[in-house]
């Protein structure tokens, strides 16, 4: 298999800018809907730039609006951005998505087949193997692969695409001196292959199918089965070799496309194809497809790239009888967001991450803020409604609050001259109950009553049974509770043992 670095060193040596075919559209606006996405994508070749511009219309589809191809022969590096700034700022883009391109001519490509099902396993296995296949050292490169299917129950089948790390930069130098940010450098030849499954009449093959892709200096030989690229190889013959002898060109290309198919063949990929799709810039190319069918023995349909992009009006009419390879350029833009190839830097990735996890942080704060603000209204909204009832409430029995004033203190009163009357008569009774309980041998030399709550007593007896007996009796009385000692001294008087104490008992009537 040939791969063609030559001219990677020297990619911006020697730019000039000549308007490109088919007429710049200077100052048109691009009309996306409102809402629309905008798209932008560059395609860095060896002796142009192509510039293409999408915009999705009112149903969400993209649209091709505008396409430019600008040589790059003659111009320094320094300076094709400031060449490509008129066109830009006459676009009148708003916040487009940028896109990069990179064709097969500049990348290696390898199918191999990796002894595990697991992704995160493959790119490990991938990234160790890497230098393997190439003459770089592994961070001069940036890797990435398409998962063709499990072979064999255990191993993966993968196109393992490898593309130098200084190609790839140069898309960030150019967009850096157009005050762009590249949001993904996506594979065409994997654009083209879902692209012609996808939205032709390829879904339903049941076979490979071989896709042929002319551009200017170079085409792409793609093998597709259910929307995958099989197989790739760039053909180092375009349109331009043609237009200056086509005959001869003829004869080598028919030769790349045998070596191809043996390649193809010899890695036992997958069946050979049923038939080829002949694409690109093959205006005057009708005698090469035919000499392509009786070679192979196999059918080509050559197709234009107008018939089957959706191409706005005015872009059509403008490209009408040009030969130029548009889907190359415009396939890998309608179907970014289903690529799964992405050849960005390990920084752009880096910062795409980021960029997608503070907006989750800020899309989370945003919606917890949302929620709190909401849980607070709700409080308040509770708070305020019981506010308002209360408010109500208190209006309603206003009334009825003054009256139970009334009645309460009409209450207390009445229960005032209640309490008076059943205390009234309680210290005769308590009198009347210790008296008769009071032996002959014991007087009392002070007696307190408070009323309502208990009695204290003091006095002396001849005797200390006669004490106990009292304290005993009154514990017995329905009027004392909690009847108790407090103490009981012995003295002599007149040469007479008398024992001194107190009593304390608390009243069972309240």
């Amino acid at each position: 298999m040939k791969f063609n670095f030559g001219p990677i060193g020297s990619f911006f040596k020697g730019w000039k800018i000549p308007w490109p075919r088919g007429g710049l559209f200077k100052g048109k606006k691009v009309s996306a809907a409102a809402g629309g996405e905008e798209c932008l994508c560059f395609n860095l070749q060896e002796q142009e730039v192509k510039l293409t511009v999408l915009a999705s219309k009112a149903l969400g589809n993209k649209q091709v609006e505008q396409f430019y191809s600008v040589s790059s022969m003659g111009v320094p590096e320094e300076e094709m951005g400031d060449r490509l700034r008129p066109i830009i700022g006459g676009l009148h883009l708003k916040r487009p998505r940028v896109i990069g391109l990179i064709s097969s001519n500049v990348v290696v490509t390898r199918n191999i087949e990796i002894p595990s099902r697991d992704p995160e396993e493959i790119s490990e296995i991938l990234s160790l193997q890497a230098s393997r296949h190439t003459p770089y050292s592994r961070n001069e490169i940036i890797i990435d692969y398409i998962n063709l299917g499990v072979f064999k129950s255990v191993y993966t089948k993968v196109l393992f695409i490898i593309v130098p790390r200084n190609v790839v930069m140069k898309y960030y130098e150019l967009a850096s001196q157009l005050n762009l940010r590249i949001e993904k450098i996506v594979f065409a030849p994997e654009a083209i292959a879902r692209f012609f499954w996808k939205d032709t009449s390829l879904a339903n093959e049941r076979f490979p199918v071989c896709i042929l892709q002319v551009d200017s200096t170079t085409s792409e030989f793609l093998i597709v089965f259910h929307g995958a690229a099989l197989f790739v190889r760039s053909i180092s013959i375009g349109a331009r070799h043609f237009e200056a002898a086509l005959e001869g060109y003829s004869v080598r290309y028919i030769e790349e496309l045998k070596k191809s198919f043996d390649t193809y063949q010899s890695e036992n990929i997958d069946l050979m194809p049923a038939h080829i799709i002949f694409g690109g810039a093959t205006q005057g190319l009708e005698d090469l497809a035919s000499s392509i069918r009786e070679t192979f023995n196999m059918s080509v349909k050559q197709v234009s790239d107008l018939e089957v992009l959706p191409v706005s009006p005015e872009l059509r009419e403008q490209q009408v009888g040009q030969n130029v390879a548009l889907l190359s350029a415009v396939a890998p833009g309608l179907l970014v967001d289903d690529l799964k190839v992405d050849l960005s830097s390990e920084e752009s990735k880096f910062n795409r991450v980021m960029i997608e996890r503070s907006k989750q942080v800020i899309s989370s704060g945003i919606l917890t803020m949302i929620l709190l603000g909401l849980s607070c209204f709700l409080v308040a909204s509770h708070i305020y409604s019981k506010t308002v009832r209360l408010q109500q409430l208190e209006a309603r029995y206003e009334p009825i609050k003054k009256e139970a004033r009334v009645l309460e203190d009409a209450y207390a009163r009445v229960r005032a001259v209640k309490t008076y009357l059943t205390m009234r008569g309680t210290a005769l009774e308590v009198l009347t109950e210790i008296s008769s309980l009071i032996s002959s041998d014991l007087y009392l030399t002070d007696f307190k009553f408070e009323a309502g709550k208990k009695v204290s007593l003091k006095g002396s007896a001849y005797g200390k049974p006669s004490i106990f007996t009292l304290v005993d009796e009154m514990g017995n009385s329905e009027l004392f509770k909690n009847v108790e000692t407090k103490y009981i001294t012995g003295r002599v008087e007149e040469g007479k043992e008398i024992s001194d104490f107190e009593i304390t008992a608390s009243l069972r009537k309240e």
